[in-house]
């Protein structure tokens, strides 16, 4: 029976770096993929939880969203688990955590084979389920 579960790539940006450093490091880091194979690559977006008392993330966080273009056809050898294409119609059956849903729902419409000007920035805020899925847009 196929996984159901997913995340996104991830990671945290290392001292000295920026949100774009820390991207294409994890980038290779979790998948194998090295910057050399893709193109285009641009943050699409840039998201604060700011916490609060009482929340899950108390002290809140950012996180920084990012597309770009891959260059090859079969993905590399990954050793921090199975990784694999999914189509855009296939998310919805996919568990993913409520804050990066969301955002996939902006970028789907918003984002996704257009060209920004500038990344989205804005702001996660809490539902009352206590998760961060909802975003007000900054600009």
């Amino acid at each position: 029976m196929p996984r159901t579960d997913a995340q996104g790539l991830g990671g945290s940006v290392e001292p000295g770096e920026d949100y774009p450093e820390g991207a294409l490091r994890e980038l290779e880091e979790e998948t194998g993929i090295k910057s050399s194979d893709i193109e285009e690559f641009r943050m699409i977006g840039l998201f604060t939880f700011k916490g609060g008392k009482g929340t899950y993330w108390e002290n809140g966080y950012e996180i920084g969203y990012f597309d770009a273009t891959y260059s090859h056809a079969d993905l590399p050898p990954c050793n921090e688990g199975d990784i694999s294409w999914v189509g855009l119609d296939q998310l919805d059956s996919l568990d993913i955590l409520d804050d990066t849903k969301a955002a996939i729902e902006l970028f789907k419409e918003e984002v996704f084979g257009k060209v920004i000007e500038s990344p989205y920035v804005g702001e996660f805020l809490e539902s009352g389920r206590g998760c961060t899925d909802t975003i007000l847009l900054a600009n």
